[in-house]
């Protein structure tokens, strides 16, 4: 964990919710992420997610769910709590109202994650996996994303998936479908389902091209939940640490983007579980730097960007 990172590590009490904006819906069934998705139905499995890795994500659940309530979770459970106060307590944050789609195309690379885009995804995800990336390219038919999302995982196998994000009424929330799953060499087969891609925030443009994004889910589980799923998008890794990632990381702490569930994490900087001294993951092994990007510009099996822009990460 970097000092950086670092900021985001103490859990504030419950942020009292006022005002009139749109609370985020009542949980679906599956939650998304820009690199997969895997359901939660009344804690049942994916029948697409045969991998041990994916049964053993499911079995864990409930105990981490369980530490992480003991281990500093904002939301007191009384007997008495009604239906209003556990809608109270959901995070009430909209995305965003305009998006220029020619300047969100392009090669992005993830530099947080959150560990609930670990517990509920499919594919790549989250703080855990090196090299992360996803290219956007518009498809044939103008208004739908084309999506290749691609890492290198703890077992250090590439992975990559192929989907589409499709627009909705609503321009900062898209529906994201999957077509194609490689893991190292072996073919996944991909969840048949629509997830909720949602845009919360957007960088300046600078030639022609945001330089970051907030992205990730609504999902929230009733009352003991917020804010869903969290990736942080950028351009070029080091431009963002040197001019955005303060603006950034103050946004999402007053967006309650600050526990253990949804709090920023930087990419490559949590490790495979572990039981002891705690259940938790461990740290990363730093094997390509703070932000998990190092060198990842020279590894023959990641797909060079699609935009024909360079990759900066030498």
């Amino acid at each position: 964990m970097t000092n950086r990172d670092s900021r985001c590590q103490g859990v504030r009490p419950l942020r009292e919710v006022t005002g009139t904006q749109r609370p985020l819906p009542r949980p679906p069934y599956h939650f998304f992420s820009h690199m997969g998705t895997v359901v939660i139905a009344n804690s049942s499995l994916d029948p697409n997610c045969l991998t041990n890795t994916c049964f053993a994500m499911t079995r864990l659940l409930p105990p981490v769910l369980l530490f992480g309530l003991t281990a500093g979770a904002r939301v007191k459970i009384t007997g008495e709590e009604t239906s209003e106060t556990a809608e109270s307590q959901l995070s009430k944050l909209d995305t965003v109202t305009e998006l220029q789609t020619e300047a969100f195309l392009g090669r992005w690379y993830q530099m947080y994650g959150s560990i609930s885009s670990t517990i509920l995804t499919f594919g790549n995800a989250g703080p855990h996996d090196l090299c992360t990336s996803t290219d956007y390219s518009l498809n044939a038919d103008g208004t739908t994303i084309d999506v290749l999302n691609q890492g290198i995982r703890l077992d250090g196998r590439v992975t990559k998936i192929w989907g589409q994000a499709k627009a909705t009424e609503a321009v900062g929330q898209k529906k994201l479908s999957f077509q194609k799953f490689l893991r190292g060499n072996e073919t996944i087969s991909p969840p048949d389902f629509e997830g909720d891609y949602w845009v919360y925030r957007l960088g300046p443009i600078v030639n022609g091209k945001y330089e970051w994004a907030v992205v990730g889910s609504p999902a929230t589980l009733s009352w003991l939940f917020d804010a869903g799923q969290l990736f942080v998008l950028a351009r070029d890794p080091a431009v963002f640490l040197e001019k955005y990632d303060d603006e950034v990381h103050e946004w999402l702490h007053a967006n309650s983007f600050d526990w253990w569930w949804n709090r920023k994490r930087a990419t490559g900087s949590v490790g495979k579980w572990r039981w002891f001294p705690y259940p938790w993951w461990g740290d990363g092994d730093g094997s390509r730097g703070a932000f998990g990007h190092d060198g990842c510009a020279t590894v023959q099996e990641l797909t060079p960007p699609l935009d024909s822009s360079v990759d900066p990460r030498k």
